[in-house]
């Protein structure tokens, strides 16, 4: 084997290789931010590291379990005409099954936007964090869980509404058992003013 033959069998082996590093590269980066958002939106932290859990614990912070459903849904819908027409021509014409796989990836690209769109809302950011998140997705992932964003809820800005942390609602706890207190103590009081006048009543 010459050198030339060497380079050109270490270029064809690098690329799987180059393609295998990125891919672990993206996981990596997507499982850190998926821990921070979860850790913020109290989801159990294991979810980060499984593919497709994620995702769908993803749409449940955000958006809806469902609709997570039907993004997978319509994801495979991209694939399976194509697929089925190759296979049975007879029962789907390639030009239709075409038109099917374009129609899901406009849905899809929709569902895209609005899920990052409802991602960005429920930690207090607006639209140019949205668009961050769909061109430069785990970046933008990662500087929401490693961050200071603060979960907010879903569809609800930051500047509507703040995430109750566990003071405030010991706080609200106190305050409604206060609450009670008073009226029962007033209700006993009110008991014992009847009674007395009852008793002052039959004494007439």
């Amino acid at each position: 084997m010459s050198i030339f033959d060497y380079f050109s069998f270490t270029s064809v082996l690098s690329k799987p290789v180059i393609i295998a590093t990125g891919l672990i590269a993206i996981y990596l980066m997507q499982t850190i931010a998926y821990l921070g958002i979860f850790k913020k939106a109290g989801e159990k932290p294991w979810k980060a590291f499984v593919p497709g859990i994620n995702g769908y614990a993803q749409f449940k912070i955000s958006w809806t379990g469902f609709a997570f459903i039907v993004y997978l849904l319509v994801f495979a819908l991209q694939f399976i005409p194509q697929i089925f027409s190759a296979n049975y021509p007879d029962l789907l014409d390639t030009q239709y099954a075409g038109y099917v796989s374009m129609g899901a990836s406009v849905v899809l690209l929709i569902m895209q936007i609005v899920a990052c769109i409802k991602l960005s809302r429920c930690f207090g950011h607006k639209l140019g964090w949205a668009i961050g998140l769909l061109l430069l997705t785990q970046v933008f992932m990662l500087a929401i869980g490693l961050g200071n964003s603060e979960y907010v809820g879903k569809n609800v800005l930051k500047k509507d509404k703040k995430p109750k942390t566990k003071e405030k609602k010991k706080k609200e706890k106190k305050t409604d058992e206060y609450d009670n207190q008073e009226e029962i103590e007033k209700s006993i009081e009110n008991l014992e003013e009847m009674k007395e006048v009852k008793v002052s009543d039959g004494k007439e």
